[in-house]
């Protein structure tokens, strides 16, 4: 028979995995992520010697750059949900069923 996920041999493997293997890489990664972090919160961040009128000629050439009337080219196109056509035809089925539809399309009234 096979082993279900609920079954308790399988719950005690994955304990024993996630303890001896996952766990121990996981607390090497935490380590080294906080090294890091220490390390970008020791370090000075740089201070900004430049002109703060500089930064705001900056400011207006990229508005300058950006063009006013920009047009989409589907702005009118209406996006209807597509959804798969799991249709298989076969010609002597094809055939059966127009004349099941014929067959209603005549009326009540006529018995042909």
């Amino acid at each position: 028979m096979a082993k279900s996920c609920r079954a308790s041999v399988s719950k005690r493997n994955s304990v024993v995995r996630r303890d001896t293997i996952h766990k121990p890489v996981e607390d090497e990664r935490l380590k080294r992520l906080s090294e890091k972090l220490l390390a970008i919160a020791e370090a000075k961040l740089p201070t900004e010697t430049t002109n703060p009128s500089k930064m705001e000629v900056d400011e207006e050439k990229k508005d300058d750059t950006i063009p006013t009337a920009v047009k989409r080219a589907q702005k009118g196109a209406v996006r209807r949900a597509r959804h798969a056509r799991n249709v298989v035809v076969f010609p002597s089925l094809k055939k059966n069923h127009l004349k099941k539809k014929g067959a209603k399309k005549s009326g009540k009234g006529n018995k042909n």
